[in-house]
């Protein structure tokens, strides 16, 4: 062999630096890859211990960049021939022939990549246990039409990135849920106004359960699998590799409000573009994406609302409008999702993103500006609650029940079934919870596009019933004393919904309140007169943390208690208190 040639090691040098990853993420190596047009999102984050520590725990060796960025170099290391070209040809045509021949319904065109073929993991007492408890909390109420719920006997034909993945959600899950239920689960028990508070992140990390250990290793080898697969032009941007960051974004929700959830949500906007955009993918029925792709929609609308509009990406914003014409044929009215928002509803909240952006420009004080805001307005007043509800009932009530799990029976609570519980019960709580997420939209309108502009009145009238519901009598609308009736209807509909908690077994949809628990806490005064309100509001998302699994809403607790305490030096705007020192970031789904 020759001598070596430094100018050749200086070139692998130089570009082993270009492969720095902020985060730890694999998922943000797409971001290296981004078009000239989004050179913003590849400015890394400045989390400096964070990386270090991750980068501790993957064996790879952390960095400072020039530019004073923490980032991560990762380990590079020789492929076995067997990995070579032909090798990974041949496996990913095995892989192909296998996988078309054994899928439900004669799968054709999904083929897996190589490295993605299964390693023929058997399934794990988890994957019972994401059917049974999980899958039923990811759609209105369960019925045996619920598309979440999967075939154990199909498990192995899936990609090892993404069984990780599962398996980590379904025993963080689990953990969460065991701690919920013990005395030294971090609950808040501080109230605004008698010093200040930090807002405390929560993290897996710190519960005594042997489980956690598992739940990081599962993450670690995803990390792991996306890291290298990312290097293969074939699986960049392929179907698996899009499911699995969305997946995983996910999965840092569920573990806390303040994880790494922008990097992922950046990466997978990066795989849509680069397939064609959202609408191209959406509409492609051998794409089986529909799942993955509403996913990253919702979060991509919602993470916009936990965002000074100061800082709302234009572009990223703008695209959001693209949702709107697909909303019949993706979202449809929320059936299928833990977000259950009519489409009316969720293209109001898209172009409440949408003017709180071109408030920011030359366009606040223009009419046609105010003119929107009108309409948004109108649109959440015209919703009919009651005929929503029917609609989504109709099928729950002539659809067969869901089945279980057997291995998991023995381990299930036995709640009252849905066959025992009065269907007008049912009809009133989803009315409830219609109105909740109804009147929780007109929240974010009236403080974002009116309040926080100055603007004392509306020109948009209300609906005769609405007006009933709001007991507002007056034809002009003031704003103030409408968003103090919408304030009260949504607590009033939050307070009939939990207060059936314990009677209505797995048809209660309390546990889908998040989001209105959320906008209610941000509007509530941090005077005496809210205090009960306050702890009505903190109780319920505390007991969120055991229904969903989730530690989010205890972050959301956290963050809502600086966000009253800091009220008092007039922190009173939406954007005011998403800038509150540890709000910001913050993330609620």
């Amino acid at each position: 062999m020759g001598a070596r040639d430094p100018n050749r090691d200086k070139e692998r040098r130089s570009r082993d630096d270009s492969l720095a990853v902020p985060h730890v993420s694999p998922s943000t190596a797409p971001l290296r890859r981004l078009k000239a047009r989004l050179p913003e999102v590849l400015h890394p984050r400045r989390r400096v211990p964070r990386i270090r520590r991750a980068a501790h725990l993957l064996g790879a060796a952390p960095f400072t960049t020039r530019g004073g960025e923490a980032a991560c170099a990762r380990q590079l290391r020789e492929r076995a021939p067997a990995q070579g070209r032909v090798g990974r040809q041949q496996e990913k045509g095995k892989a192909k022939a296998g996988f078309d021949a054994e899928a439900p319904g004669g799968r054709t065109g999904g083929a897996l990549p190589g490295r993605f073929a299964s390693g023929g993991l058997a399934a794990s007492p988890q994957v019972g246990d994401v059917n049974d408890f999980i899958v039923p909390d990811l759609v209105l109420l369960d019925t045996g039409a619920n598309p979440h719920r999967f075939d154990l006997k199909y498990w192995r034909l899936l990609p090892d990135v993404l069984t990780d993945m599962i398996i980590s959600c379904a025993l963080t899950h689990q953990v969460i849920r065991s701690q919920a239920r013990q005395d030294s689960f971090p609950l808040t028990v501080h109230d605004a106004g008698s010093h200040p508070i930090a807002v405390v992140r929560h993290r897996m990390i710190s519960f005594p359960d042997p489980s956690v250990k598992t739940i990081y290793k599962h993450q670690q080898r995803t990390l792991k699998e996306l890291s290298e697969s990312l290097d293969e032009k074939e699986l960049r941007f392929s179907d698996a590799i899009l499911a699995a960051v969305v997946t995983l974004m996910r999965v840092e929700i569920q573990q806390s409000a303040f994880g790494a959830w922008p990097t992922h949500l950046h990466a997978a906007r990066t795989i849509i573009t680069e397939r064609g955009g959202f609408k191209p993918l959406i509409m492609d029925q051998g794409s089986m994406m529909g799942d993955t792709l509403t996913t990253f929609m919702l979060m991509d609308i919602l993470s916009a609302i936990c965002i000074p509009s100061h800082l709302l990406d234009e572009q990223n914003t703008l695209s959001q409008l693209e949702y709107i014409p697909l909303l019949e044929i993706d979202f449809q009215d929320g059936k299928y999702y833990d977000f259950p928002c009519s489409n009316q509803l969720l293209e109001s909240i898209i172009r409440t993103n949408h003017a709180r952006l071109l408030s920011q420009g030359p366009m606040n004080d223009a009419p046609d500006l105010d003119m929107t805001c009108a309409q948004i307005l109108g649109r959440v007043a015209l919703f009919d609650a009651p005929l929503w509800a029917s609609a989504q009932l109709e099928e729950f009530f002539s659809s067969r029940p869901p089945t279980s799990h057997p291995g998991t029976a023995a381990k299930r609570e036995k709640p009252p079934p849905a066959a025992v519980i009065n269907r007008g019960v049912i009809h009133a709580m989803c009315v409830h919870l219609a109105k909740a997420f109804q009147y929780a939209s007109m929240l974010y309108c009236i403080r974002t596009l009116y309040m926080d502009r100055g603007k004392a009145t509306a020109a948009e009238l209300l609906t005769s019933q609405l007006a009933a519901d709001l007991s507002y009598r007056e034809r002009t609308i003031h704003v103030q004393p409408l968003h103090q009736s919408a304030l009260n209807a949504l607590l009033k509909a939050l307070h009939r919904l939990w207060d059936v908690e314990m009677s209505c077994g797995t048809t209660w949809m309390g546990r889908l309140t998040f989001w209105p628990l959320w906008v209610g806490g941000m509007e509530l005064d941090a005077g005496e007169d809210a205090a009960h309100e306050r702890a009505f509001i903190c109780t319920c998302l505390q007991k969120l943390c055991y229904h969903l699994g989730s530690l989010s809403p205890l972050d959301a607790v956290s963050a809502l208690h600086a966000v009253w305490d800091a009220q008092g030096d007039g922190s009173n705007t939406w954007d005011a208190k998403l800038d509150i020192p540890g709000v910001r970031g913050v993330f609620f789904f």
